[in-house]
């Protein structure tokens, strides 16, 4: 009993030096960019793959922007919300309104537009087309 009281002790002491020589740990930071708004930030959320942030602000507004900072668009909102989250797909904002005691849910739909000036078309110049991207297709 005494031996293993002795060997535990031995083993708990590496976790204990650092605190006997007032080891201090550094941090440092690396400004990456900052994100320019058109009213006051109240609350951010980033997708689950990171490729988006999401920043509720003080108009009413969800400024999107890529992970690089690059801006990817904005929607208005029609209620107020005093925080958001987001799904971890990306597809899904949650916003909350504390005065209403409400926790609302938006899909988000990202549209991009493809110009095919100068492309030849069969049929209408002005027909519209839908591109569907299939990710999770095996």
């Amino acid at each position: 009993m005494f031996k293993k009281i002795i060997i535990g002790s031995l083993l708990a002491l590496p976790l204990l030096v650092p605190t006997w020589a007032g080891a201090k740990v550094e941090v440092e930071i690396t400004p990456i960019t900052s994100l320019r708004l058109s009213s006051a930030p109240l609350d951010t959320a980033i997708s689950g793959d990171g490729q988006s942030i999401f920043v509720l602000t003080k108009d009413g507004r969800v400024e999107i922007f890529g992970s690089k900072g690059r801006h990817k668009g904005s929607v208005k909102l029609s209620g107020k919300a005093d925080s958001l989250a987001v799904s971890p797909d990306g597809t899904t904002l949650f916003f909350t309104d504390s005065a209403r005691h409400v926790v609302r849910m938006t899909r988000l739909s990202f549209v991009q537009n493809i110009s095919i000036k100068g492309s030849p078309f069969k049929g209408p110049a002005d027909a519209p087309v839908v591109i569907a991207i299939f990710s999770d297709y095996q």
